[in-house]
């Protein structure tokens, strides 16, 4: 029997679910030029690299060599790059002696999984973006990292970048605040993993409904619904990869939230916020539920902080959709749709019985030369026999996620990011073990119009018990 919550999930067709993601790829381009047509004249810029190197691509195990032209262009708020990419090694073939471009690049073919036209060659377009994070209008159209909706309960630093370099997706990111529109009552946020596909669709419908009154911190009080779909868990599983079964398997999520502003002085901001959300798949009798009362908010422009008290039950998997959801989604439905069948067979996981906690600092020094953001979350109580076996239930154990970037500190021209991520932890012996570790690296130097840059993107494999990574190597000449 169809819930009335599932019946709010209305994409579940292949071609309403293309018709979601096409909306909202149509809102962003049409907000970006509303926004643009009103803003001061945009200057033209033009520029293109070139780029040799070699990368590893973990769906296949073959090391290729890769050539890549990357034409940019800049007009005022508006940015687009480009990314037309050759990859190919010597040693292809039977016997390993002959010259062989990597097929899967260029050779559609509709009946397997990812390889249609529009798979293969909307990521050509890399990027194209408009404003920047905390302005009323942000388009984020290609490639991105760090989507979030709301508090990020829900879905929280989504990045459609964690299958580089094997596979490029054309994602979306959406954050639109009404002002921008001279209508500050309303706005949008909405994210689409991959848009060929619209497999994860997600978004969020905020209203301040006390903006008329004109009262400091009360007119801003939000309130706001969102909802979350992944219509194909298992699209990138190797061997399984798109079962795409017109949304019959699914996972999604409902949510309401309210965000009340404490203080908004220019030196230090504090919100409280309150979410509610129900999580299932399509095959579940019945949602798990899992609520969160926090604040977040920044202090003296440079640090970012928020904390979490949840309360959820033993099915509630908090931040289903996370940083590292496309590597992991066919694993997180496994996990999710074993706890709901433990449910059924013991009234022990019913009811909100569930006490955790999460907690975020982020810090940014020296006009953003040095970027940390640190996240914690885990349970109040110990691990319980019901979630064991359940890796991904984000329940037991300690999880941490963690970013690092520096810039021209030191040696100019130099920069180096750390991504990472671990669930699970017992202890601090726990953080260099392989186990449910994703993490990625990467080192660029610049001098003059040449960029040389090595990076490696990890993650951890049940079958080997250890990490399986994807590295590449390259260098980079400004053409113009």
């Amino acid at each position: 029997m169809t819930s009335c919550a599932d019946r709010i999930i209305v994409g579940r067709t292949r071609p309403g679910r293309i018709a979601i993601a096409a909306a909202v790829l149509a809102a962003g381009c049409a907000a970006a030029s509303w926004a643009q047509d009103g803003g001061e004249p945009a200057g033209l810029a033009l520029g293109a690299s070139l780029g040799l190197g070699m990368e590893h691509t973990d769906d296949d195990g073959v090391t290729w060599q890769a050539a890549t032209l990357a034409p940019e262009l800049t007009a005022g708020r508006f940015s687009l790059g480009l990314a037309v990419k050759l990859r190919f090694r010597f040693d292809g073939g039977p016997n390993g002696n002959r010259w062989e471009i990597r097929d899967q690049d260029w050779r559609p073919d509709p009946a397997e999984p990812g390889r249609s036209f529009l798979d293969l060659f909307l990521p050509i377009i890399r990027y194209a973006r408009y404003g920047v994070e905390g302005e009323p209008l942000v388009v984020r159209l290609g490639s991105y990292d760090y989507a979030t909706l709301g508090s990020g309960f829900v879905l929280g630093d989504y990045s459609n970048t964690r299958l580089l370099p094997a596979r490029r997706l054309f994602g979306a990111d959406l954050d639109v605040d009404g002002a921008v529109f001279n209508f500050p009552v309303l706005g949008l946020e909405a994210v689409v993993g991959h848009a060929p596909a619209a497999d994860l669709v997600g978004a969020r419908l905020w209203a301040r409904p006390l903006y008329a009154l004109g009262l400091p911190l009360i007119s801003s009080v939000q309130v706001a619904a969102t909802a979350a779909a992944d219509f194909s868990p298992f699209r990138y599983e190797p061997g399984k990869a798109g079962s795409d079964t017109g949304g019959r398997v699914n996972v999604s999520a409902l949510g309401a939230d309210l965000v009340v502003p404490v203080v908004a002085d220019p030196s230090f901001t504090a919100a409280t916020h309150g979410d509610v959300v129900l999580l299932g798949t399509s095959q579940a009798d019945s949602r798990s539920i899992g609520t969160a009362l926090g604040v977040r908010g920044s202090a003296i422009g440079t640090v970012r902080y928020g904390f979490q008290l949840r309360l959820t039950d033993d099915r509630f998997m908090p931040v289903y959709f996370d940083g590292d959801y496309d590597r992991l989604r066919a694993d997180k439905y496994r996990s999710l749709r074993a706890l709901e069948l433990a449910a059924k067979r013991s009234d022990a996981l019913e009811g909100l019985v569930h006490l955790g906690w999460a907690a975020r600092v982020g810090l940014s020094l020296l006009e953003r030369r040095i970027e940390v953001d640190l996240s914690l979350a885990g349970p109040f109580t110990g691990e319980r026999g019901a979630l064991a076996g359940v890796p991904y239930a984000n329940l037991s154990g300690l999880q941490v996620q963690g970013r690092f970037g520096v810039r021209d500190i030191g040696i100019q021209g130099l920069s180096v990011a750390i991504d990472y991520q671990k669930r699970g932890l017992g202890g601090l012996g726990d953080l260099i073990e392989p186990e449910h570790l994703s993490l990625g690296t990467s080192l660029r130097y610049r001098t003059g119009g040449t960029v040389f840059a090595v990076s490696y993107r990890g993650r951890y494999d049940p079958a080997t018990a250890g990490l399986v990574g994807a590295p590449s190597v390259e260098s980079w000449i400004k053409l113009f």
